[in-house]
């Protein structure tokens, strides 16, 4: 099994309202090497995904006030390439 590892400290936004989820990806993407920030709901993920953008956001579509669906619309029009 081949493993993937970051060439240097790329970040990862991993959005979740459930603490539980939050942990355990930032716990494996920590230990792989990535650089991890978190948000707890899709208002502060905005924000964070805008001030520093990641590399890879990981997104909980499921979430109270702003869905997953939601960040994602709102976060396409933002990302630069």
């Amino acid at each position: 099994m081949s493993t993937i590892s970051p060439t240097s400290a790329q970040t990862v936004l991993v959005i979740d309202d459930e603490p539980n989820n939050v942990r355990l990806l930032a716990d494996v993407l920590d230990r792989k090497g990535y650089d991890v920030t978190f948000a707890m709901d899709g208002v502060s993920a905005l924000r964070m995904a805008m001030s520093q953008p990641p590399d890879v956001i990981l997104l909980d579509i499921s979430m109270p006030k702003m869905d997953g669906f939601s960040v994602c619309k709102r976060t396409q029009g933002n990302v630069a390439y």
